[in-house]
């Protein structure tokens, strides 16, 4: 169910909520007032934050999600007077979670970032916006986030202007998501290394996946116990590691809490 609607006002938007972090609010908002300095700018960094906003406020309103993992909920998109645009880091063929990590898992050349409308199904809205790039040989998820990250401020520089100034719909491209998209569930399967895993499936996995989402890492699980790859430039070993195609595996650390 599309719960944003193509709706047009003749009513000015009076404020922007910024769903973001305090920190990437201070590079935003100078862009946002090049274009207007009456209008308000609000920050937001959690569903809190978004539920504490009266409901006249929101009706007069425009959210732009930047960077934001908060997934907004339909109540407030469609209490929202000028709709939800969400700023995704990655393009239209890695929607959902986590999609840098992915990019480098699939060996992507190219990639990209998205702007789209938000409804209730996560990065499945119509898309207004697509800034592409190529990806340097061999980049990791850090460089991949941080081009990432660049050409998402591209993308807000050039619709800040439309997206503060006009109270109508943005036009929408005749772009479509891909079918496949990631989750938590998916990024944990990856994780999961199995005992028999070939050696370049194993590097491939690290490569991608090695500094985790914040939720979990890649992990080993041999005789009930669960194994983290040991730590770069760690040259201590214990009898407990194991090793596989030549990557030392420690115990993870909740295991080496019980062995205590």
């Amino acid at each position: 169910m599309q719960v944003n609607s193509q709706k047009a006002s003749d009513s000015p938007i009076s404020t922007i909520i910024l769903l973001t972090s305090k920190v990437v609010e201070g590079s935003l908002v100078p862009i946002l007032r090049r274009h207007s300095d009456k209008i308000s700018i609000k920050l937001a960094e959690s569903l809190d934050d978004l539920r504490s906003i009266p409901p006249d406020r929101l009706a007069g309103a425009r959210l732009l999600s930047f960077g934001s993992k908060c997934i907004v909920p339909p109540d407030i998109l469609h209490s929202l007077g000028f709709l939800a645009y969400n700023f995704h880091p990655g393009p239209p063929t890695y929607p959902g979670w986590a999609p840098c990590h992915f990019a480098v898992y699939d060996g992507a050349s190219r990639y990209g970032t998205t702007v789209h409308e938000m409804i209730e199904q996560v990065d499945a809205g119509p898309i207004i916006g697509l800034d592409k790039f190529p990806v340097p040989a061999d980049a990791s998820v850090q460089d991949l986030t941080f081009l990432a990250l660049a050409s998402m401020d591209r993308l807000f520089t050039s619709l800040a202007g439309t997206l503060v100034t006009s109270n109508q719909p943005l036009a929408r491209l005749t772009i479509s998501w891909a079918s496949r998209r990631t989750t938590r569930k998916t990024f944990a399967a990856c994780c999961a290394i199995p005992p028999d895993i070939e050696s370049h499936e194993l590097r491939r996995r690290l490569k991608a996946f090695g500094g985790g989402d914040g939720h979990c890492v890649p992990t080993l699980t041999r005789n009930g116990l669960r194994y983290v790859p040991a730590p770069e430039n760690s040259d201590s070993a214990d009898p407990t590691d194991i090793e596989i195609h030549g990557i030392r595996f420690v115990l993870a650390p909740s295991q080496t809490a019980r062995r205590g």
